[in-house]
């Protein structure tokens, strides 16, 4: 029976040196010129806010090193993932880590005139569009939400026909939540703690043990299965246990706009931004393993936190909030359950990033590149490159934002400074609130040439917002660095 599941992963990767002329410290892809040419490419995606290499290349030499940096196959595409997906120890050191993941696909249909070997492409959720499917991790800090980078990249493709039944769990599409956290684990090893956060899909018990008990580490997950509760007066439902537990909070939460195709549901969901009134009931559980799964762990103590929207002042035709959510952390009262469902909501920010890779932001599914291996490696490049947008989007209301040169050079801060004093009005409400060392600084500027008027009661800009900003300003920075004679 053949694999449903055969994933592109860095998983037990170590690219050995395989040339003894090198030095013994490897360099990426074996190759010095290599490395430098993904430098350069990397770069260059994220200066010009593209990614058809006609676009961002300075000229014909460097385009033809780039498409052949693609098409080369010293150059792995798990390599690849591994560089993009490399976090500096500093970064993670000592903090509370949230590690968001989730799927998206890519249709590849409009490419089928100029790829070559397009009949290599797997199909989609309904079996038939050409395409691939990506797994993604996302790092933010727990505090206060600020996105680190990515920690794990999992590209595969589906085969048509039926699938396969009663094959080992590695070979099933579902193995990607154990996969990606334990990829990730190894990229924030120097983290004070790990909080992954799934959606419904990951409600797997095997991977509630897994994370709990194999990473050591925390998981905030929404509730898809009716599991079986015990306790002292027998066996019940998660559901029916939840009814029993009362109302411990009551508050408010800023409900983002949402449009994106549910894998769990197979559906596509839309909601319109909202302030959403939730009743918030928590408490431990001594959760049940399936019947039937062989497993050395028959149960596990887990919290439960159901938020109910309440119904008055719902908009018509929308339907109200409802979530039950797993998390492996004791909770004490109602505001550490409360704590469980804002780090949920931070899954918001991946929703995003897929959002920013597709067609209103880098348009992955329409590269102009001519090989499925090809589009693979530039679909890895592009998850950087659009993180970088994502960080600006996650820094724009940060008091103490990381610092601004994690972004922008100190050339990039001089254009920065004289853009945001054009962009700056005349009263206190049209300036720029945050400190020119910190990077929300530059997200309050990059923000207003994107489009953003900059009054606190407009609606916050999103990543097309910042898009359309960092388009604007490098090419206001590549004219300051070709009329600048100092």
């Amino acid at each position: 029976m053949s694999k449903l599941f055969n994933p592109v992963s860095v998983h037990e990767k170590d690219f050995e040196c395989s040339h003894k002329w090198l030095s013994r410290k490897r360099q990426p892809f074996n190759d010095k010129r290599l490395y430098s040419n993904f430098l350069e490419l990397s770069e260059q995606m994220k200066h010009e806010q593209k990614i058809v290499i006609q676009q961002i290349a300075n000229d014909v030499s460097q385009a033809d090193r780039f498409y052949r940096f693609y098409g080369n196959k010293k150059v792995k595409t798990e390599e690849l993932i591994k560089m993009n997906c490399t976090i500096n120890t500093d970064c993670v050191s000592g903090k509370d880590i949230l590690c968001v993941s989730d799927s998206t696909s890519f249709n590849m249909k409009k490419c089928e005139g100029h790829v070559s070997d397009f009949e290599n492409f797997g199909v989609l959720n309904d079996g038939e569009t050409p395409g691939f499917h990506a797994h993604t991790s996302l790092v933010l800090d727990a505090d206060d939400g600020y996105i680190i980078g990515l920690s794990d990249i999992i590209l595969w493709q589906r085969s048509k026909g039926k699938k396969a039944q009663n094959i080992p769990k590695k070979d099933k599409e579902s193995y990607k939540w154990q996969l990606g956290a334990t990829n990730s684990k190894a990229v924030l090893s120097e983290a004070a703690s790990i909080n992954y956060v799934f959606d419904r899909e990951a409600d797997d018990f095997e991977l509630f043990v897994h994370i709990n008990k194999e990473l050591c580490a925390e998981f905030t997950i929404r509730v898809k299965h009716n599991r079986k509760i015990k306790s002292e007066t027998g066996i019940s439902t998660v559901n029916e246990t939840l009814r029993g537990f009362p109302v411990a909070l009551v508050y408010e939460v800023d409900l983002p706009t949402l449009d994106h195709y549910s894998w769990t549901s197979g559906t596509r969901k839309v909601r319109k931004a909202r302030k959403a009134k939730l009743e918030l009931r928590f408490g431990q559980v001594e959760v049940l393993a399936p019947e039937g799964l062989k497993t050395a762990v028959p149960s596990l103590e887990l919290s439960v936190v159901e938020v109910r929207e309440v119904r008055e002042n719902l908009p018509e035709g929308e339907e109200p909030l409802h979530w039950k959510l797993w998390s492996s952390k004791s909770l004490a009262n109602g505001l550490e359950a409360k704590r469980v469902v804002e780090h949920y909501l931070m899954r918001w920010n991946i929703e995003q990033l897929f959002r920013t890779m597709k067609k209103k932001g880098f348009s992955q599914e329409t590269t102009e590149l001519g090989s499925v291996e090809g589009i693979l490696k530039q679909t890895v490049m592009t998850f950087k490159a659009a993180t970088s947008v994502m960080q600006l989007v996650s820094a724009r209301d940060l008091e103490e934002a990381p610092p601004i040169e994690h972004v922008f050079d100190e050339n990039q801060q001089k254009v920065l400074n004289k853009v945001n004093e054009r962009l700056e009005g005349k009263t206190d409400k049209l300036k720029n609130p945050f400190s020119f060392d910190k990077l929300s600084y530059a997200a309050w500027t990059i923000a207003r040439l994107g489009g953003w008027k900059g009054y606190k009661s407009q609606k916050p800009p999103g990543p097309m917002t910042m898009k359309r900003g960092l388009d604007k300003f490098y090419i206001m920075y590549e004219a300051y660095l070709l009329f600048d004679t100092t």
